[in-house]
């Protein structure tokens, strides 16, 4: 059994398809989406104390959701910068630079397109009897939303129990992890 699935997950801005992966283990009940689309985690399976299962994060069924304006960040990473650049300019050394402004005057998380509305490239490590993996990347060129130089960032998420010893409980431990640091996450605790 494949412990990596993909599907389509709807069209991007620029008419490519953005594709979900779903991560799942054989014999454990957690379960992984992430789209390429902004890198997004878009559920996160866990049991509970009881067995019973339950998404754990806040996210949307649909990539529409994702692109609609009133989109909170779920799941995406940001960039290239977490969070607001006040009046669009900042300076490194003595070079000035003005990036797209998406708040108000501000930059927030990147400008218009950051890395939260771009597919990102995707590729999947499935080998029985090894681990397996997501890992996705994104090459931003320089001067993307005014930021100077490139900028290339990569994600890797494991499938549950795919991080050796400890099993899907540690292997869920690792990726909310990955996801409180990453992304721009919100969970759904009172759930898990």
């Amino acid at each position: 059994m494949s412990r990596v699935s993909r599907s389509l997950f709807g069209a991007a801005c620029d008419g490519m398809q953005a594709s979900l992966y779903t991560l799942r283990n054989p014999g454990s009940k957690v379960a992984v989406g992430i789209t390429n689309y902004g890198a997004t985690l878009q559920s996160l399976v866990l049991p509970g104390r009881d067995g019973a299962t339950a998404d754990c994060v806040l996210g949307f069924d649909e990539l529409k959701g994702y692109r609609g304006a009133d989109n909170p960040y779920f799941g995406c990473i940001v960039g290239r910068v977490a969070n607001r650049i006040a009046g669009g300019k900042f300076s490194v050394g003595s070079e000035s630079y003005t990036t797209a402004e998406n708040n108000g005057p501000n930059t927030l998380h990147g400008g218009e397109r950051g890395f939260d509305k771009v597919l990102w490239d995707t590729t999947v490590s499935d080998v029985p009897g090894q681990s397996c993996a997501v890992r996705l990347s994104y090459s931003s060129p320089d001067g993307e939303e005014g930021f100077p130089g490139e900028c290339r960032t990569r994600c890797v998420l494991p499938a549950a129990g795919a991080s050796g010893g400890g099993g899907a409980a540690a292997a869920a431990a690792a990726m909310l992890m990955l996801t409180l640091f990453l992304m721009h996450q919100r969970h759904v605790l009172a759930e898990c």
